[in-house]
Formats: C-alpha cells, sequence, structure tokens
C-alpha cells in the first residue's frame, strides 16, 4: 500500500488460473493483482480477469466505481470450456454484478476480454 495523505493505492491478489492444471513452477510466477485507489473520498477499485475471491471483495467493498472485466452471461455458457474459463480465470457478467451488489459498489463498468478470431482457445 502507499499513502501519501492526500491518496492511498492499494494491491490484492486475485484469483486468475488458480484451480486449473498448470505446472507448480508457472503458478508460482502466476501473480494477478487487482488495485484500489482512494482520493477525496472517494474509491475506484480496477481488476481485470478474475473470478469471485477474497481479493477482489476487498477491492470493491464500498467503492464508488468498480473496473471489472467480464466474460459472457452465465446463460451463454454452454460448453465444458465455456464453464472452465468461468469457474478459474475470469468471471462472468453477471456474476460481477452480484459481486459488486455484495460490495455496496455504486457504480460498475464492465470491460470484456476478446479473442482474435485466429488465436485458439
Amino acid at each position: 500500500m502507499l499513502d501519501t495523505g492526500r491518496w492511498k493505492i492499494s494491491a490484492e491478489l486475485v484469483s486468475h488460473g488458480d484451480g486449473l492444471d498448470m505446472p507448480p513452477a508457472f503458478l508460482a510466477r502466476w501473480i494477478c493483482l487487482g488495485y484500489r485507489f482512494e482520493a477525496e473520498g472517494k474509491v475506484i477499485a480496477i481488476s481485470g480477469d478474475t473470478v469471485p475471491c477474497p481479493g477482489l471483495e476487498r477491492l470493491a467493498e464500498g467503492a464508488d466505481l468498480l473496473v471489472q472485466c467480464c466474460f459472457l452471461a452465465t446463460p451463454e455458457i454452454n460448453n465444458e470450456h465455456l464453464r472452465r474459463l468461468a469457474k478459474y480465470t475470469i468471471a462472468c457478467g453477471d456474476t460481477v454484478g452480484k459481486i459488486a451488489a455484495r460490495a455496496g459498489v455504486k457504480k460498475l463498468a464492465l470491460t470484456i476480454t476478446v479473442r482474435a478470431p485466429t488465436m485458439p482457445c
């Protein structure tokens, strides 16, 4: 955490890919962070690809704005590959909405992950 007295920035570990079958050496280097910015009584929380986790909950708690990356809506998940993505790597849009509601977030801005058409899953 960095606190200047006028503004504060903190970071939290967020879960992205935890639970997938990746080598331990890879997972030891696989660190994903979300951030919380506080100034003049306002809070902005930002996270990229993640699923619901304690770090994201702490970042979002009472935020004026949560900027969160998301994937499909849960009803669009129609195969095992997409289910694994939604469970372990990146939350569905409706899941992010539930996270924001539980945390008391005032505004939610969703960003999406898009892959290039020629890029394999």
